[in-house]
């Protein structure tokens, strides 16, 4: 994987994603930017290469790929933090939070390329099983988004619609 990833709140989700990204022999740890409120609790990444940043502008920067991975309640704020940074030119959009459609994020980000994900804590030791749905037909976009997630498990496209039912079965 060579693309730039920056994962916007590094939580429960954002950090198993995180780890089984690092998991993986043929992943650079150098390609991947992690934001969070309080960057401290975020050290241990660090001292594995990974960029760190309270900031969320400065976190997406030199990335390709950006994950939101905030508590629902948070991603109006973040998207508004980062709607004049983001360059949907050059960024993908991908929400793995819950129960916020990619028209509500257009909303905020009107060109974006967006895709909805919900992988699940087994990311941590890269054994999710991710739902993926988007609005995008652009295949290079498609495959970075596929090429992420195979990284942290298998993938399986799902429609809009059904993603509150897989995030319920994800929990499980």
């Amino acid at each position: 994987m060579k693309q730039r990833i920056a994962i916007l709140g590094c939580g429960n989700l954002g950090m198993s994603m995180a780890n089984g990204l690092l998991m993986n022999s043929d992943f650079n740890p150098e390609l991947l930017q992690v934001s969070k409120r309080n960057s401290a609790s975020l050290v241990g990444l660090s001292k594995q290469g990974v960029k760190t940043f309270d900031n969320n502008a400065m976190a997406i920067d030199q990335a390709e790929l950006v994950v939101l991975a905030v508590k629902p309640y948070d991603v109006h704020v973040v998207l508004e933090d980062i709607k004049h940074d983001f360059d949907p030119k050059r960024q993908i959009l991908i929400s793995v939070a819950t129960g916020i459609s990619i028209a509500e994020i257009n909303k905020f980000i009107p060109e974006a390329t967006v895709f909805r994900a919900m992988p699940n804590i087994a990311a941590d030791v890269m054994e999710s099983i991710t739902c993926i749905s988007t609005n995008s037909n652009d295949e290079e976009k498609i495959n970075a988004v596929e090429h992420l997630f195979k990284h942290i498990g298998k993938i399986l496209y799902i429609k809009e619609e059904l993603m509150e039912a897989a995030t319920v079965l994800g929990a499980c």
